[in-house]
């Protein structure tokens, strides 16, 4: 990758509540070899995504995640958001960049 190009490299597609059948390989392979969840877990989080990260040839390098959780001592449910970015792709901005726009969708 040319991190020359910066963050305009890649770019953000949100996918929450869609059918993400033709980029699940591309999520439970960044999943597994980067340490996240496998097996059903990783069906989990296709279901919580909100964000995916494509480089400029559309691969699916980095991703956002949402679910609901109650708080009990502040009586009221919040979305818990996870971001993963591959280290290829950890340029300077991007990662602040995909959890403003999760937190504001």
């Amino acid at each position: 990758m040319n991190l020359a190009k910066g963050i305009q490299g890649v770019r953000l597609e949100n996918v929450w509540g869609r059918e993400v059948g033709a980029i699940s390989a591309g999520v439970v392979e960044i999943l597994r070899e980067h340490g996240g969840p496998t097996g059903s877990e990783a069906d989990d989080r296709l279901r919580q995504l909100v964000f995916v990260v494509r480089d400029g040839s559309g691969k699916v390098v980095g991703m956002s995640t949402a679910f609901k959780r109650y708080i009990r001592q502040l009586r009221n449910y919040f979305y818990a958001i996870r971001l993963m970015v591959i280290p290829d792709y950890r340029i300077p901005g991007l990662t602040s960049r995909l959890l403003v726009s999760t937190r504001d969708f």
